[in-house]
């Protein structure tokens, strides 16, 4: 629709969740690097519950992100 700015986004996440004996465990794992410059307006956001819970939610933004969470 007439716009000038082209970039690249996508993300690839990985989870897995196990139990052995009475302890479960859960593993995430994302990334996201495309080298190109996302607009403010689709940039990837971290922040609130389940993605850094003692930050506001959607505190960070940025054009790139890598993150992983361990739970047991």
């Amino acid at each position: 629709m007439g716009a000038d700015t082209q970039y690249s986004r996508g993300e690839l996440a990985w989870n897995e969740a196990s139990s052995f004996a009475s302890t479960r465990s859960g593993f995430s794992l994302r990334r996201l690097d495309f080298g190109t410059s996302l607009p403010a307006y689709d940039s990837f956001l971290l922040g609130g519950p389940f993605r850094l819970s003692a930050y506001a939610i959607n505190q960070f933004s940025g054009s790139r992100r890598r993150s992983g969470r361990c739970v047991t």
